[in-house]
């Protein structure tokens, strides 16, 4: 998916397009606000007794709606299809029932979200109601079957859950360290072996050790200490970065709505100190 892709494209022949609008279509400042905004009902084509420059002011609101709509769909991809191939079992149905749920979202069928629970939670329902209406629409497949439970077991329901919320964390954490690469690359180096040290269960290096990689990464010496200061800082700063990618997810800076989506997900650990700190600050 690049960014160049032709407005005119419909959902699923090349994924989907990614506009670039130079305004957010509304300062959006609550969750349930993004979903009333960007994935309701499309804003009205222009009509005949509109002028011309009314017009024009409304296909540019319409394509800068769709646009955010688009940009809203990719935050979520990587785990809507962890979850749609968990589910379904097979690559080639777990993309077509992506077409399908990329059509509902564009169309602005998911106006119906209740802010008394997390949109993931209703986003799942979607998810799982998308598949079964995509099994519904191939009456060839279901002619075997005796119930529409028998076509997607619901005891693979935890499993399909557990891969979005996997995958969406582990969406979060790589934004978050791309942008610490960008800030401080020794700060990423830290981040990233101690990362793959958890990854493959064994101990992360030592300060010693981590000196040497250091000094090697930066062409100078890095004492002891200095690598210890650089690591303390990476953690740091990876923490801010998380609690900004949580804000760009759920389109809201409020750090309430921000500590209960981290707290939701289970990293809420990884930043505490952050956000009390942002919190002082603000």
């Amino acid at each position: 998916m690049n960014d160049d892709q032709n407005d005119s494209a419909s959902p699923g022949e090349q994924g989907w397009p990614v506009g670039r609008p130079s305004n957010r279509i509304s300062d959006i400042s609550t969750e349930y606000s993004q979903i009333i905004n960007v994935l309701s009902e499309p804003l009205p084509l222009p009509r005949s007794s509109d002028g011309t420059q009314l017009g024009k002011q409304i296909l540019a609101a319409r394509q800068q709606q769709l646009a955010e709509r688009q940009r809203f769909i990719e935050r979520y991809q990587k785990a809507v299809m962890a979850f749609l191939k968990t589910k379904m079992g097979d690559a080639q149905a777990s993309e077509a029932v992506w077409d399908l749920f990329v059509e509902k979202c564009m169309a602005g069928k998911l106006g119906g979200y209740d802010p008394s629970r997390s949109f993931r939670t209703y986003l799942k329902t979607v998810l799982r109601n998308t598949c079964y209406e995509y099994l519904r629409k191939k009456p060839q497949s279901m002619a075997k079957l005796d119930s529409m439970a028998d076509a997607i077991p619901d005891t693979n329901d935890s499993e399909a859950d557990e891969a979005f919320d996997r995958t969406l964390v582990q969406s979060l954490f790589n934004a978050a360290l791309s942008a610490v690469r960008t800030i401080d690359v020794l700060q990423y180096v830290c981040l990233k072996l101690n990362a793959e040290a958890l990854s493959a269960g064994v101990s992360p290096p030592s300060t010693n050790e981590l000196a040497k990689v250091l000094s090697l990464e930066s062409g100078r010496t890095i004492s002891r200490d200095n690598a210890k200061q650089i690591k303390s800082r990476a953690s740091k700063q990876f923490s801010k970065q998380l609690i900004d990618e949580v804000a760009k997810l759920i389109c809201s800076d409020d750090l309430g709505e921000v500590e209960a989506t981290l707290g939701e997900m289970g990293i809420l650990k990884y930043c505490k100190n952050a956000l009390q700190k942002r919190r002082a600050e603000s």
